[in-house]
C-alpha cells in the first residue's frame, strides 16, 4: 500500500488554518494534470466549498474539469435538473457517511466507481433522473446480463441504491430499476476456473513444498486442497474444532459444505496428517486451521495470489481450479468413472444420491484414490 508520501496534495489557508487535500497517486497521475487539479482544489476551497466536500468529489473525478463539475453540482441536487451522475455522487456521499466497515471501504468504493464508469455513466450519466425509463435500463444491460450475469447483478445493485436514495429524497416518485425477473433470459455459461494441467501437477507441487519464500499458511492450504480435492472455500474455513489427529477421518458437517449439504468424510492419510501437524505450530491457538494475522480464516485471494506467483507455468491458474486437476488425472490416467471422482471431491449430483452417498462414504476406495494421487503429485520430489 502507498503511504501519503506517494500522493499529490495541495495546501491552502482558510480562515487562518491550513487545509491539506490529497487527490492522486504518483503512479496514476501525470504531474501536469496534478498541477491543474491542485489549482482547482485551491480555487474551490477559497470559494467556500468545504474541504470535506472537495475530498468526497475527488473520489469521483479523473481531472480538474470533472472535479469542478462535481463539486459545483453538489450545490444544486434537486428537481428535474438532477442528473444520474450527480445522484450517484449524492448516494456515494451518504454511503461514506453511514459506512461501518472502514477497513474495506476503499475497495468497495473502487468497485462501485468501476461499475458506474464502465456500465452506467456512459449511457445514463447526463440524463435527468425523472427521464430515465425502466425499459432503457433493461436494453442497456441486456448484453451484460447474458454474458456476465453475476457482474450485471452487482451493477443493478448500484443502480438500485442510487435510485432508492433519490426516491427517499423525493426526487423521483418510483425507482425505474428493473428486478432480476424483468431481465431477459440469460444465455450465460459460467466459465470454469482456470485449472492446473495434471501433467504439470508434480512440478507445481514440488514448487509448493520447496519454495520457502511462500506464505506457509497459504501454501499448506493449497497443498491440502490438491491432495483432497476439496473446494478451496471448504479448506480455508476449517476450524480446529473439526480436526482430530487421533482419528483416521476428518469429518466435515453438512452445514459447512458449499454444495450438496452432505456430510463429507476425508481420510486422514499420513501426508495430510503431517501438513495439519505443521499447521498446529503456526495456528493452534486460533479458531481456524488456515488463518491470517487477524485471526480470521484465510482469504481466497491470498491463495490465488500464491498459485499465480509461480514463474514456470505459461498459463493462468486459480486455487479453485485445482479440483479439476485431480478429476482429470483420475479419469484419464486411472480410468475412474465420473461418479467416483465426484464423490472424491464432494460433488453431490442432482437426482438419485444413493450411489453417490455410498461411494463418498466408501472410505477404503477414497483412501486408495487419495494415496494414488498423492504419489503422483510427489513423483518429482
Amino acid at each position: 500500500q502507498m503511504s501519503i508520501r506517494d500522493r499529490f496534495y495541495t495546501r491552502v489557508q482558510i480562515n487562518g488554518a491550513e487545509e491539506r487535500v490529497y487527490f492522486g497517486y504518483f503512479d496514476e497521475m501525470q504531474r501536469e494534470a496534478a498541477h491543474d487539479t491542485a489549482s482547482e482544489v485551491r480555487r474551490l476551497l477559497k470559494l467556500g466549498f468545504s474541504a470535506e466536500t472537495v475530498r468526497r468529489a475527488i473520489i469521483r473525478m479523473n481531472n480538474a474539469d470533472q472535479l469542478r463539475a462535481i463539486v459545483e453540482g453538489v450545490v444544486d441536487t434537486s428537481g428535474d435538473a438532477m442528473t444520474f451522475a450527480l445522484a450517484a455522487v449524492d448516494w456515494i456521499d451518504e454511503y461514506i457517511e453511514t459506512d461501518t466497515r472502514p477497513d474495506t471501504l476503499a475497495k468497495r468504493l473502487k468497485d462501485i466507481n468501476r461499475r458506474l464508469d464502465i456500465h452506467i455513466l456512459p449511457v445514463l450519466g447526463n440524463r435527468p433522473l425523472t427521464a430515465i425509463k425502466r425499459v432503457e435500463i433493461i436494453d442497456m444491460l441486456k448484453p451484460l446480463w447474458r454474458e456476465k450475469k453475476a457482474e450485471c447483478e452487482k451493477v443493478l445493485q448500484v443502480l438500485g441504491n442510487v435510485f432508492k436514495r433519490a426516491e427517499n429524497r423525493e426526487l423521483i416518485v418510483v425507482s425505474p430499476n428493473p428486478s432480476y425477473g424483468e431481465m431477459p433470459s440469460s444465455q450465460h455459461l459460467e466459465e470454469p476456473n482456470p485449472a492446473l494441467r495434471y501433467e504439470d501437477a508434480p512440478k507445481f507441487y514440488k514448487w509448493l513444498c520447496n519454495d520457502e519464500t511462500l506464505n506457509p499458511v497459504a501454501r499448506n492450504c493449497v497443498r491440502v486442497q490438491m491432495i483432497t480435492g476439496m473446494r478451496i472455500g471448504e479448506v480455508r474455513k476449517t476450524p480446529w474444532a473439526e480436526v482430530n489427529l487421533d482419528d483416521t477421518i476428518w469429518r466435515i458437517p453438512p452445514t459447512r459444505m458449499l454444495k450438496g449439504k452432505i456430510e463429507q468424510f476425508i481420510p486422514l492419510i499420513e501426508p495430510l496428517r503431517e501438513i495439519i501437524k505443521e499447521m498446529k505450530t503456526l495456528t493452534h491457538n486460533r479458531e481456524f486451521v488456515f488463518t491470517n494475522n487477524n485471526g480470521k480464516y484465510l482469504d481466497e485471494n491470498v491463495c490465488n495470489k500464491l498459485v499465480k506467483s509461480n514463474d514456470f507455468l505459461p498459463y493462468d491458474i486459480t486455487s479453485h481450479g485445482m479440483r479439476a486437476t485431480q478429476t482429470t488425472w483420475q479419469e484419464v490416467e486411472n480410468n475412474r468413472p465420473e461418479y467416483l471422482t465426484d464423490a472424491m471431491r464432494g460433488n453431490a449430483p442432482k437426482g438419485n444420491r444413493g450411489p453417490y452417498q455410498r461411494h463418498q462414504n466408501h472410505l477404503k476406495l477414497r483412501t486408495e484414490m487419495m494415496r494414488e494421487y498423492y504419489d503422483y503429485l510427489t513423483s518429482e520430489i
